[in-house]
């Protein structure tokens, strides 16, 4: 009986030097948190220059639906449009009907990349690498040269293309 007094009483007293370990970690973790979190949340940071509105859009080289895809380009109203997976009818028809706001186009040579522009296109080309293709030009945007450079890299469905794109 007071062998068991004493274990209870030193249970009781562990149990309760746990608790308060416990207690002062969870407010240092806390209190650390409140230190280190911050560095990893984004800033706001202001606007400096001139906005560009840049749409990306992968269209699927067997989509023919030419007025969906214009309309749905129309809605975002970018400044310049990035199509991924673009026939040469893709561009005939998407250029017929977005020139009137994006007048400036151009597509690869292959891989399918094309941009349309409300700004001219400078220096266009495309470039074949292991890993897909790159379209890359440069545009004169208010007396500022800004090089734009998109890329359709191979989907790494299997290693070898895995390996191969990276």
């Amino acid at each position: 009986s007071v062998a068991l007094s004493i274990y209870f009483f030193f249970a009781s007293v562990i149990r309760e030097r746990v608790m308060l370990a416990l207690l002062i970690s969870i407010a240092l973790v806390v209190l650390n948190g409140t230190w280190i979190v911050p560095w990893y949340l984004p800033r706001p940071q202001p606007a400096v220059g001139d906005l560009v509105r840049v749409l990306a859009f992968n269209i699927n080289v067997a989509n023919d639906q030419w007025d969906a895809i214009a309309t749905a380009v129309q809605s975002v109203n970018p400044d310049i449009a990035v199509l991924i997976e673009t026939s040469p009818e893709a561009t005939a028809e998407l250029s017929q009907r977005l020139g009137n706001v994006l007048p400036s186009v151009y597509r690869t040579s292959g891989g399918g990349l094309t941009i349309l522009s409300r700004f001219n296109l400078i220096s266009p080309e495309s470039k074949q690498l292991n890993g897909g293709i790159i379209l890359s030009t440069s545009l004169q945007i208010n007396q500022k040269v800004v090089k734009v450079v998109a890329a359709h890299p191979i989907v790494p469905v299997k290693p070898n293309l895995f390996r191969q794109r990276n």
